[in-house]
């Protein structure tokens, strides 16, 4: 699993997905991704901060991702990246048949963490799900259903690479980050017993400062490790020119309970009509896990720090 991932340029001959026929080349005063190539570390930033295309101007919950483009064909991110982000895009493009942005390119510099990526031409999901007629959304909402298994199906190709440990991907632990951890993140947790009882300590502050009933359950390890996208919310998903569904920002993915997924989804999602059984039916029904973090949300949104 290591080798899908190289510091300078990220290369993924063998991945069963073609993106070639999603490039759009305007404007045409952008260069291709291949002028930049032979660009420093310093330069590509600089061409980061200085592109007036912001990819996700639109959509207020991309915002501080500062997705922009830069070339007829790439798009550069910057935002708190960790290394797993373009080495999670590379597993699961050569394990699965998921849409996802091929990267191209990860630095981690004084300035700036940074990565490119294909740009995909097309529409947010959160931007166009209104307008879309119901047979569209069935279809949608079946796909990613789809998708969501063809994920956990490649977690196998991940474990024999030796990945045993919760979290991001990689060879070391690392902090967990997304909705669940608080915006502090968590961990790094050695073994899937050390993040639950993470969970657990947030459950028993939370009792003890009144904030969540005594009913509220206890979480154990019986359920299986997964990988997660970890923000399956309709801002991550795009629907391209050809109406074929993407899923995008893989900052938050990882290995993960396998009833994460819906506790995370499911927030996103209940907005909508329908919402709540869209997540279910994407993710599984996991209510249980779905009490249990809203019983204990006081301990990870405001007594985080308390031991």
């Amino acid at each position: 699993m290591a080798n899908l991932l190289h510091t300078r340029n990220l290369r993924d001959p063998d991945s069963k997905l073609d993106t070639s026929e999603s490039i759009v080349t305007i404007p045409e005063n952008l260069p291709s991704w291949a002028d930049l190539q032979p660009l420093t570390d310093d330069a590509i930033i600089g061409l980061h901060q200085q592109s007036s295309i912001n990819v996700v101007q639109h959509w207020r919950e991309l915002k501080s991702s500062r997705v922009r483009r830069i070339a007829q064909d790439a798009v550069t991110k910057a935002a708190k990246i960790h290394p797993s982000e373009p080495l999670t895009m590379a597993v699961i493009r050569h394990n699965t048949n998921i849409p996802v942005p091929k990267p191209l390119y990860y630095c981690a510099t004084a300035r700036m963490r940074l990565i490119a990526m294909d740009y995909v031409p097309g529409n947010i999901l959160a931007v166009c799900w209104n307008d879309l007629p119901w047979y569209r959304k069935i279809i949608v909402v079946w796909t990613l259903r789809q998708y969501v298994q063809q994920l956990r199906g490649a977690t196998k190709a991940v474990i024999k690479d030796g990945e045993l440990h919760p979290g991001p991907l990689g060879l070391e632990p690392a902090e967990c980050v997304g909705l669940p951890f608080t915006e502090y993140n968590a961990g790094p947790f050695e073994t899937y017993a050390d993040m639950i009882d993470w969970f657990n300590h947030k459950r028993h502050v939370a009792i003890r400062m009144g904030h969540a009933p005594t009913s509220t359950p206890v979480l154990d390890t019986s359920y299986p490790l997964v990988l997660t996208h970890g923000d399956l919310g309709p801002h991550n998903i795009m629907l391209d020119d050809k109406n074929r569904v993407w899923i995008i920002d893989w900052g938050n993915a990882g290995l993960y309970p396998i009833w994460m997924e819906y506790t995370i989804t499911c927030g996103w999602w209940e907005k909508y009509r329908f919402g709540r059984f869209i997540a279910a039916f994407i993710t599984g029904y996991y209510p249980f896990h779905l009490r249990f973090l809203r019983d204990i949300s006081w301990a990870l949104d405001f007594g985080w720090a308390i031991q």
